[in-house]
């Protein structure tokens, strides 16, 4: 069992996270050392934002964000001095599809992430700690000079291997190991196809 601070959130309900069920599936994974992030991160800074839920005709939660965080704090047994209760907002959606919709609304990232930009809104956090924190989703994007004659229409080809498996349990029993030196090297690994 893990101690953490779970924050009273004004304007959000209370629920029991052990009875929310998740519904995102396999839509993200959740490596180790993300994993120890977000394990660490929630010991050291709590849950301090609320869960977004959607609630279906039979009255069951099912989780529409923090689904990684509800991995996290299952697997741990995490809670503040006994308590489950997490501040959560409910999400309406007529059925699981449009909650799966919302999900995928939720998660889609719009916004690019520049070194510039993130220099600039960290600069007055010296003590901030990163590592915590993690960007391997967002790519830094370099902001194009008016003079580089770099056409931003056209597609940026980006360095990568492709390896083709014979069965997914081969697949299967490559991908970990590969991811694993991947983000030792600073890299990530894209799987498709």
């Amino acid at each position: 069992m893990t101690q953490i601070s779970i924050l009273d959130l004004q304007g959000t309900e209370k629920l029991d996270y052990r009875t929310i069920k998740p519904l995102q599936g396999n839509l993200k994974d959740l490596h180790k050392k993300n994993y120890d992030k977000l394990k660490h991160s929630l010991e050291e800074n709590g849950f301090t934002f609320p869960g977004f839920v959607w609630k279906d005709s039979k009255g069951e939660c099912w989780a529409l964000d923090m689904h990684q965080r509800l991995r996290v704090m299952t697997r741990e047994d995490m809670n503040d001095n006994g308590s489950y209760e997490i501040p959560v907002v409910y999400i309406p959606a007529k059925d699981k599809q449009e909650a799966k919709k919302k999900i995928l609304l939720a998660t889609s990232q719009y916004g690019s992430l520049t070194a510039e930009g993130f220099d600039e809104f960290t600069a007055d956090l010296p003590e901030f700690e990163y590592q915590d924190t993690n960007f391997d989703a967002l790519q830094f994007q370099s902001t194009p000079s008016d003079d580089d004659g770099d056409d931003e229409s056209a597609p940026k080809s980006q360095p990568g291997i492709s390896i083709r498996f014979e069965s997914m349990d081969a697949l299967d029993a490559a991908v970990d190991e590969i991811r694993s030196l991947a983000e030792e090297l600073g890299g990530r690994v894209i799987v498709s196809g």
